[in-house]
């Protein structure tokens, strides 16, 4: 998440380009809600987030892989029952 901008979408992982694409939205959101002179707020919480790009690669990793451990007991559990 070094580059905020849409086409460097196609450089992500696939687990990570619509989480991309959802954050963008959402700061996009965010800085059409606020007056002009309010807009750097959103810039101070892109920096922040462009920081971090580890951090929230290992995070949604470690959620989609979550969900398919769930997804995975949950079938064991129906076979089971």
């Amino acid at each position: 998440m070094y580059r905020w901008e849409e086409s460097a979408i196609s450089l992500l992982p696939d687990y990570l380009k619509t989480f991309y694409l959802k954050l963008m939205n959402i700061f996009k959101e965010f800085e059409d809600e606020l007056e002009t002179h309010e807009k750097y707020r959103v810039a101070f919480s892109r920096k922040a987030v462009q920081a971090q790009p580890l951090f929230w690669e290992k995070l949604i990793f470690f959620i989609t892989s979550m969900s398919l451990v769930f997804e995975v007991l949950v079938i064991n559990l129906v076979y089971f029952i």
